[in-house]
C-alpha cells in the first residue's frame, strides 16, 4: 500500500473517533470547556486509530470495515 494511502487511512480513523467523542461531549449534559472537548476529541481519536490494530488479525479487512470497528471501539471506549 502506498505510504500517502496508509496515512490517509490512520486519519480517517483519527477524525471518525474525535467526531464520534465530540459528539458523545455534545449529547451529554456535562459541561463543555475547551480542556474537555480537546480531551475527549483526543482520547476518541486515539481509540479510533487503534482500530487498525484488527488488521493484525484479519488482514484483508476492507477500509469501511476498518472505520466501522473504529466508530465502534471510539464510542464505547469513552462510555462510563
Amino acid at each position: 500500500m502506498d505510504i500517502h494511502k496508509e496515512v490517509a487511512a490512520a486519519g480517517g480513523l483519527v477524525l471518525i473517533g474525535a467526531a464520534i467523542g465530540v459528539g458523545q461531549l455534545l449529547a451529554s449534559k456535562e459541561v463543555i470547556t475547551l480542556r474537555v472537548l480537546s480531551g475527549r476529541a483526543f482520547v476518541s481519536g486515539g481509540l479510533g486509530l487503534a482500530a487498525a490494530a484488527v488488521l493484525t488479525f484479519f488482514p484483508d479487512l476492507g477500509y469501511y470495515a476498518q472505520m466501522g470497528v473504529g466508530a465502534a471501539l471510539a464510542s464505547l471506549g469513552t462510555s462510563v
